[in-house]
This record gives C-alpha cells, structure tokens and sequence, in this order.
C-alpha cells in the first residue's frame, strides 16, 4: 500500500442522484450497483482504491418520509465511522443534487449542517447536468449559481457540475469529475490533520 494518507470522501444526497455512479467513475470500475427504481445502496458501502490512497463511503439515498428519518441515519453512521478505523474516516463530504431537480429542501440543510457539525467539510456537487462543448443547460447552470448564493455551510463556495455518465443523444458529455478531485483533495489537505 501507498504509505501516503489515505483520501477519504463521503458521496451523500437523495436517492437517485446518481452517487453510486460517481463511485465507479472515480474507480473507473464497476465498484457499485446502480439501477432504475427502488434504491440500490443502503447504509453505506466503502470502496478503496487499488493502491489503498482513495476511499469513498458510498452512503444509501436519503428518503424523507422512510423508517429511518435522513438525519437520525445520516448521523449515526457518521459517529460509528468516524470513531471507527482512522484508515476509514472521512476527510471531505459530497453533497448530491440531481441537476433537473432544481430544489435544496429543508432537509437537505439539516443534513449538510450534521456533516458540518461533525466537523466534514461538505463541497455542492450538482449531478446529470447537461453540457454540449463548453455549454451547460441554462436550467443547470442557474441551479449551481443559486445554490452558490445559498448559506449552506459547504466548505467550497464553488458547486461542481458534473456528469458521469455519457448519453449522446440527449446531450449529456462526461465532465467535471476531475476539477471536482482536484478540489477534494486541495479541500482535504488544507484541513485539519485529525480529519484525515
């Protein structure tokens, strides 16, 4: 194994926003299920990297409304895995939003504020979003800036726009994976060292 820290990021947001399939592109590699339908992870799944210095908490999809309220989960999770293996603990959070949803629910502040309040630095990243060439789709683009103006406590007052996932005939391009590590990573070093 890599003697370097070990880079450990949680992927959190609603079901469907397509976390599961931010894990395998940052593997390159089929690490977890994704599917249509009923929600695919649940709990939360840890995946590392093969030479051991990237770890991603894949954590299930919020359900508002579910057996388990969003927050009351969210957060004893995070206590079992930050108490747990210092090789496991989370150094930065990804917050999801699909970018066709266009919508920060009061749920989601509560859930970025429990992140924040276990001292997780969480970084916006807007998923699905539409672009062709240098273009993203109004709708998307306006998304990310009005969340940008919003008081969320994220850690990076920038929002990453990405798509994972290729679908030419609607218009959708992979893109903006790499400047969302490239900040994770910046974001995590800069963090305090009992983060990491």
């Amino acid at each position: 194994m890599n003697t370097a820290r070990r880079l450990n990021v949680a992927i959190v947001g609603d079901t469907g926003v397509g976390k599961s399939s931010l894990v395998n592109a940052i593997f390159n590699d089929q690490r977890a299920a994704t599917g249509i339908g009923a929600p695919v992870t649940e709990g939360a799944e840890y995946h590392v990297s093969h030479d051991g210095t990237v770890g991603v908490w894949d954590f299930g999809g919020f359900e508002h409304g579910g057996d388990v309220p969003p927050l009351d989960g969210l957060r004893e999770r995070l206590a079992q895995i930050q108490s747990g293996s210092q090789d496991q603990a989370i150094a930065v959070a990804w917050f999801c939003w699909d970018a066709s949803s266009a919508r920060v629910t009061d749920g989601h502040r509560a859930l970025i504020a429990a992140l924040v309040n276990a001292g997780v630095p969480v970084v916006g990243v807007l998923t699905k979003v539409l672009r062709r060439g240098d273009a993203i789709k109004e709708e998307h683009s306006e998304f990310a800036q009005w969340i940008e103006g919003e008081d969320l406590g994220l850690a990076d007052p920038q929002v990453y726009v990405t798509a994972v996932v290729a679908d030419p005939d609607f218009g959708v391009e992979v893109h903006g994976l790499a400047q969302l590590l490239r900040a994770t990573s910046a974001l995590a070093s800069a963090a305090p060292e009992e983060l990491h």
